[in-house]
């Protein structure tokens, strides 16, 4: 009994197993005839049509930005010459021929990085005055190298912590004209030496003319290396001795300002006081020009040179009204017009 119950159940079983295989088949292929290509279907691109703008001066203007932004380097060259001249031939009201040249060149080079800076400008001037009958006569005479490092913790600020030397003396003799036997000052006799630490506010110089340096502590060494003068004390210095030096403060700057079309103004400032000698007295060396331009190389010039130094002595001497003047410093001035070439590069 219990082997014929197990027999119909293996059967059945079997029957079972089947069925589920027949239904598995049934379904595969009810899906694969589902399957089928779908359609291709093709739609239309859209676009829209661009204008490239033809502009070689745009191109260009567009590459020099870039360049620019990429130079660490800011260059300035210029290169002037002003000259003047009168002549006369059968002039009843009378007159001498004369001829006036001045010469003038700026250069300048500033190394900017993040967070220092090194600024550096050669400044050359020479004047020359001819007439008739008379020798020739200088009129104007520099030579002023200044350089300068400055570094900032802060890559936001302008202000930077500072160290800056300059150069001051001139290129050939000068003399108290009508007396050209004796020279009153040659090259290196005198030339100034100063160094100062301080800060100074520099801002970017492509877009802001102007920069200002302080320093609580500045050295000044006054050379005069001919002979003669030291012998003489010229310059400050005692006599005998080629060399003077001075511990004080000093404060420099520079600013150039466009007023309106083709008319610039820039000026330039130096004052030193001493610490340990005649504290107070303060040197001045300040200059300012007017530029007039007429086109891209012809400008006038107006401009004005002030000066006093404590230690540049003037002997004495009668003026027209009989009145004597004592050995002594004075205060300097030079005013200068005349219209000639400047070129910058």
């Amino acid at each position: 009994m219990r082997t014929f119950a197990a027999r119909n159940i293996s059967a059945l079983l079997m029957k079972m197993r089947n069925i589920i295989y027949i239904s598995l088949f049934l379904c595969s292929c009810s899906a694969i005839g589902q399957i089928r290509k779908a359609k291709e279907v093709t739609y239309p691109v859209k676009s829209d049509t661009i204008t490239v703008q033809d502009d070689p001066e745009a191109l260009k203007y567009t590459f020099k930005r870039f360049k620019q932004q990429q130079e660490k380097w800011f260059k300035f060259n210029q290169v002037g010459l002003n000259m003047s001249e009168v002549t006369f031939s059968n002039w009843s009201a009378g007159g001498e021929n004369s001829i006036s040249g001045l010469m003038n060149g700026r250069f300048r080079r500033r190394y900017n990085e993040r967070t220092y800076f090194w600024d550096n400008e050669l400044e050359i001037n020479y004047g020359i005055n001819a007439q008739k009958g008379r020798e020739v006569r200088k009129t104007d005479d520099k030579l002023s190298l200044v350089s300068a490092i400055g570094y900032r913790g802060n890559s936001e600020s302008f202000w930077y912590y500072t160290a800056r030397y300059q150069f001051l003396s001139q290129i050939s003799n000068g003399y108290n004209y009508p007396d050209t036997e004796k020279a009153i000052s040659k090259f290196f006799a005198p030339a100034y030496i100063t160094f100062g630490l301080g800060g100074e506010y520099a801002p970017d110089p492509e877009k802001t003319h102007f920069n200002i340096f302080l320093s609580p502590i500045t050295a000044k060494t006054t050379l005069v290396l001919d002979k003669t003068l030291s012998d003489e004390g010229a310059f400050g210095v005692d006599k005998g001795k080629k060399s003077h030096t001075e511990l004080g403060f000093s404060i420099n700057g520079q600013w150039n300002k466009k007023l309106m079309e083709n008319i610039l103004f820039d000026t330039r400032f130096s004052f030193y006081g001493d610490y340990l000698k005649k504290f107070g007295n303060i040197d001045v060396d300040w200059e300012a020009n007017l530029n007039l331009k007429v086109n891209s190389y012809v400008q006038a010039r107006v401009g004005v040179h002030i000066k006093y130094d404590d230690d540049v002595k003037f002997y004495s001497y009668k003026d027209a009204a009989g009145e004597t003047h004592t050995y002594g410093a004075r205060t300097q001035f030079k005013q200068i017009l005349g219209i000639g070439i400047l070129y910058t590069f």
